[in-house]
């Protein structure tokens, strides 16, 4: 009896002081920091809000979640630049699904930093150079693809190296803005659409001119290994 109620008062606890954190209220004056944290919730974040069973109030929670433990890391760094208090879990998947893997998943809470995303128009952040390019790196990381490979021309009979990077999104808007982005930057970007086994269409914008395609992952340094710039031929 005396471990359940020890229990009960850790969990009360734990709540309580996780509802504590939902009154902090971010810096907003880093606005290199937050078009990063921007750009990679909109590839990959949630925002909840869930009734308190403490209090007769709301939880509010921003979350991300990737399979990339550096990304996770680096996100969760950029959300304690900016005042707030982010903490990380691993979650094992069951190893019944055919796509097992571990993942990560930063949790964050604050009530005025959720609804500044959730009323935020990512058109209006920053246009600095900085801010673009740290805009693209967080949404890159999240949602992005580098995949350069090698394949056979067979009416030339030749081996060619082809470089491409996409970033993609079901969210029109959102990916002719990148497009946007990148052509301003002075970049050739080009839109594709996909539709997934779901049904549901994905677009993506991609860059595949050698030269771009380095450019642009040097110029953004993404965190993740697979996604750095790697040279593997010539064509």
């Amino acid at each position: 009896m005396k471990d359940k109620i020890r229990s009960w008062l850790q969990l009360f606890r734990a709540q309580n002081e996780n509802l504590r954190y939902c009154k902090v209220i971010p810096k907003l004056d880093d606005e290199e920091t937050v078009s990063y944290i921007v750009g990679a919730l909109l590839g990959d974040g949630n925002l909840i809000k869930v009734k308190s069973k403490i209090c007769n109030g709301h939880d509010y929670q921003i979350r991300l979640k990737s399979k990339d433990e550096e990304f996770i890391q680096s996100f969760a760094m950029s959300l304690r630049r900016i005042g707030l208090r982010p903490y990380i879990t691993k979650i094992r998947l069951k190893r019944k699904n055919p796509n097992w893997s571990n993942c990560w998943e930063v949790r964050v809470r604050s009530k005025s930093f959720y609804y500044f995303l959730k009323t935020l128009d990512f058109t209006t952040l920053g246009k600095s150079y900085r801010c673009l390019i740290a805009f693209l790196k967080g949404l890159f990381e999240a949602e992005g693809c580098f995949n350069p490979h090698r394949y056979f021309d067979k009416r030339r009979r030749k081996l060619y190296t082809k470089y491409i990077v996409d970033i993609s999104n079901n969210n029109l808007a959102l990916v002719m803005f990148v497009a946007q982005l990148l052509k301003d930057l002075g970049f050739h970007p080009w839109i594709r659409t996909v539709r997934n086994k779901s049904g549901t269409i994905n677009y993506r914008v991609c860059l595949s001119r050698k030269d771009e395609v380095k450019r642009f992952l040097e110029a953004i340094n993404p965190c993740i290994p697979r996604k750095k710039w790697q040279e593997i031929g010539c064509s």
